[in-house]
């Protein structure tokens, strides 16, 4: 998503989900991860096995491209479909440990949960990492 402030501005903007869990909704109860699909949705060909060409890692490469004039400012949020019993926290840690994240990019904000209304046991959790475009 590309946002225009004042026609000069220019604030890029990945959304990306992530489900390192999935629920029932009938059931109301978590059943299932999936960690390989997930990693190679999330960390891409850092994740060894399958590879995905449009993953999380990979977005953040692609943002990394971007110059003056076509950004000012480039940004990621990540909205995660997450489990109170296995939460998303490590996996988003590799992620930012694997792309030095800490060094390329500020987080804006603490991340952000809140219940999932569908069931019990899911929560969605968002966090989203911004930087300025070099010039």
């Amino acid at each position: 998503m590309l946002i225009v402030v004042d026609d000069s501005a220019r604030f890029w903007i990945e959304v990306k989900t992530a489900w390192n869990t999935w629920y029932s909704v009938s059931k109301h109860r978590v059943v299932a991860k999936r960690k390989g699909l997930f990693d190679s949705y999330l960390l891409g060909p850092h994740a060894g096995g399958l590879e995905r060409k449009h993953s999380v890692s990979q977005d953040f490469e692609k943002l990394a491209e971007l110059r003056a004039p076509d950004a000012d400012r480039v940004s990621l949020l990540l909205v995660a479909f997450d489990s109170k019993v296995d939460p998303i926290n490590p996996d988003i840690e590799k992620l930012e440990r694997t792309l030095d994240l800490d060094n390329s990019f500020l987080q804006a904000e603490a991340p952000k949960s809140w219940p999932n209304r569908n069931c019990e046991q899911a929560v969605i959790s968002c966090r989203f990492w911004w930087r300025e475009v070099p010039r």
